[in-house]
């Protein structure tokens, strides 16, 4: 028996997020980040915020343009 989730039925972890769902993410990341500027940093759901960010940065990664030699290099 394959425990392994097949290439043709994404799973949850693999469905890329709604625009909505995206939004959704950078204001929750964005309001984390300042209630732990403030003194509500304990109020903060990290499971949430971590989840937010893996959204984000996987629709970066699919939808970002960066060319290899648009990456910025080391400050002069």
């Amino acid at each position: 028996m394959d425990s392994l989730p097949k290439k043709n039925n994404p799973t949850e972890h693999d469905r890329q997020p709604t625009t909505s769902e995206l939004f959704s993410s950078a204001k929750l990341v964005a309001a984390a980040a300042q209630a732990s500027l403030g003194k509500e940093g304990d109020k903060i759901d990290k499971a949430k915020v971590a989840a937010a960010a893996e959204d984000l940065l996987a629709a970066t990664s699919k939808y970002g343009k960066l060319d290899p030699g648009d990456r910025p290099g080391p400050a002069k």
